[in-house]
């Protein structure tokens, strides 16, 4: 798919005209998926062709990096890659493995996780909608993603559970939980996480599938029954507080007779 001008605009529409009776939360993933689209896709306008690998005498110019790159290795990163390019070619640098187990070397074609560098992509996209005139930068961020009320919330999850937002294949994707040990109150020793969805044992024989999720002065958990028929969205305006009394919230929804 070639982005150009207009696409911004159509990644803002999807943000904007969630279906009827859907949180705003699920629009906000259709904005997400256009801009992983917009990284994986090629621009508009001429392509621009990656200079030609430098030749093995010219590669000497990086030999200070390269060195740099094994001392990494050397105080303990198993392993690092790097590649420099300029208008006089390409220079690949590697140290160390890229894996523990098979002591496979590191490659600057293996593909990794970019975390906060994805932040200039999402940029992007925002001054793409800026330059067709759809946001202006001095927007508020709420003005545009009010990420929800308790019943956006509540909404969601109970049809998620139910089985009304996804096919049957994906549906059982999103549920093919593997065990992950409960941490910071958020869970107990026998939780399971699927796809972006966990699954609480609350207590003994009584499980809820559902998130939590925290930022600076806002606590909230979300829970539903398997087949989504009873949901829980509570939130706090505050990240301080015994754990305890939100779970025992909780448990008096989902466990008690």
């Amino acid at each position: 798919m070639v982005w150009g001008r207009g696409t911004w605009s159509a990644v803002l529409m999807s943000r904007q005209q969630p279906s009827r009776g859907l949180p705003v939360a699920l629009a906000v993933a259709a904005v997400a998926l256009g801009t992983l689209t917009a990284t994986t896709a090629a621009p508009a306008g001429p392509l621009h062709h990656a200079p030609p690998r430098l030749p093995p005498n010219a590669q000497a110019a990086h030999a200070k990096t390269q060195a740099v790159l094994n001392e990494i290795v050397a105080q303990g990163t198993p392993g690092v890659i790097a590649r420099i390019q300029d208008a006089r070619g390409v220079w690949d640098g590697r140290a160390g493995i890229g894996d523990l187990v098979t002591e496979r070397p590191r490659s600057t074609s293996e593909k990794f996780r970019i975390a906060s560098v994805t932040k200039t992509f999402t940029a992007t996209v925002l001054l793409g909608l800026e330059a067709e005139g759809r946001i202006s930068l001095d927007d508020s961020v709420e003005e545009w993603l009010p990420v929800s009320t308790v019943g956006d919330v509540n909404t969601f999850l109970s049809k998620l559970l139910a089985g009304e937002l996804l096919p049957p294949a994906q549906q059982r994707q999103l549920l093919d939980a593997v065990h992950v040990d409960g941490d910071k109150g958020h869970g107990g020793p026998q939780d399971r996480y699927g796809l972006g969805i966990r699954h609480f044992e609350l207590r003994e024989d009584c499980w809820a599938w559902g998130h939590g999720g925290m930022i600076p002065g806002s606590a909230t958990r979300t829970l539903a029954s398997a087949d989504g028929r009873r949901v829980m969205t509570m939130n706090r305006n505050g990240d301080w507080g015994e754990q305890r009394l939100e779970d025992a919230a909780v448990e008096t929804e989902f466990c008690e007779p």
